[in-house]
């Protein structure tokens, strides 16, 4: 691993000791978990360029400061049980993206700028209000969106729309 690398992560790690625990993946990134209570100490996370893992699940926090959309190696985002209401086009810039996740948010509906990152392959909606994917994800590999009442037809449709993906979705429901 080159030395710059260990340097940012070290700085990254002394400044947002107080506000998160730390833990290096196995490929030796950065991965980070806010503490809840500490959601003001979200924005020191802005200077670490390296961050890979970005686990903000459970907190109160209704909208995400707008320099989480400019970590460049940003691969796997929790959003899960938070008061996120709507992600902002931003994530547009969230080039290296593979994975997100929404699960029990209050989401109703996602950006069509979603469907222009290339790196996202798996996409997590489980109990969200979601029904309605944006056109241009068919490269997803995994979408979770059980607890969300569709029908029969409307499961069809998605399984359709979405040949290649692993989809899990709960019993149809019989709903008009």
């Amino acid at each position: 691993m080159p030395k710059a690398f260990w340097i940012l992560s070290l700085s990254c790690f002394l400044l947002a000791q107080a506000a998160c625990c730390q833990a290096p993946c196995d490929n030796n990134s950065l991965s980070i978990r806010i503490k809840k209570g500490r959601e003001a100490d979200l924005n020191l996370l802005c200077s670490c360029d390296s961050l890979e893992v970005l686990d903000l699940s459970r907190l109160a926090i209704n909208t995400l400061p707008s320099c989480i959309f400019d970590l460049p190696a940003l691969e796997k985002l929790n959003l899960s049980k938070t008061g996120i209401r709507e992600l902002p086009s931003a994530i547009l810039k969230m080039e290296k993206l593979e994975v997100l996740n929404l699960s029990n948010t209050a989401l109703q509906i996602l950006p069509e700028e979603l469907a222009h990152l290339s790196n996202l392959r798996t996409l997590i909606l489980k109990g969200t209000q979601v029904n309605v994917l944006p056109s241009g994800l068919d490269r997803l590999q995994k979408i979770d969106m059980r607890y969300i009442d569709f029908t029969r037809e409307e499961q069809r449709n998605i399984r359709a729309q979405y040949p290649n993906a692993e989809i899990f979705l709960s019993s149809p429901c019989h709903c008009n």
